[in-house]
């Protein structure tokens, strides 16, 4: 009698697993939710913003320099998205189109955190944001522009 309604507790949760998903499936939308929204852009000063635009891949959504809590920080929104790469970095370029990559064009800010969806890089306090014109995501390894932000400067059209 035991071993039959362990049997089918047994088949019960396998059933509930199989509805639910596997512990290898990407999480549900209530899963997600429960994630802290890392928006600064609500409570932060922007001081410069841009659309990306697609070099040589598909990179879409939009990049925020945001001054916070005696921080600036760059922002990528929720629509961000880009290819997949061997060596992904975000850059600051002095460029509004970045086509070269000499050491005294840009600043190295971080390695890709994701490809996709919303992200925050911290800016050192050394760097001046009025020597740079864009935001790239360049891969290091092929030395290619995955695509690019042009800045411009909110607090003049303020």
């Amino acid at each position: 009698m035991r071993l039959k309604y362990l049997g089918q507790v047994l088949w019960v949760g396998l059933l509930l697993m199989s509805c639910s998903g596997s512990p290898d499936s990407e999480p549900s939308a209530d899963q997600t939710a429960s994630q802290p929204a890392l928006s600064k852009s609500e409570t932060g000063k922007t001081l410069a913003q841009g659309d990306f635009v697609g070099s040589d891949h598909d990179t879409k959504g939009s990049a925020t320099l945001i001054s916070s809590d005696g921080k600036t920080l760059l922002e990528f929104d929720q629509a961000f998205k880009t290819d997949q790469g061997p060596d992904l970095f975000v850059l600051l370029h002095q460029d509004a189109k970045p086509e070269t990559y000499n050491p005294n064009d840009y600043k190295v800010i971080s390695k890709l955190q994701n490809t996709q969806g919303l992200q925050q890089y911290e800016i050192p306090a050394d760097v001046d944001l009025a020597k740079y014109q864009s935001v790239a995501i360049w891969c290091k390894k092929f030395n290619v522009t995955f695509g690019y932000a042009p800045l411009t400067d909110q607090q003049s059209q303020g």
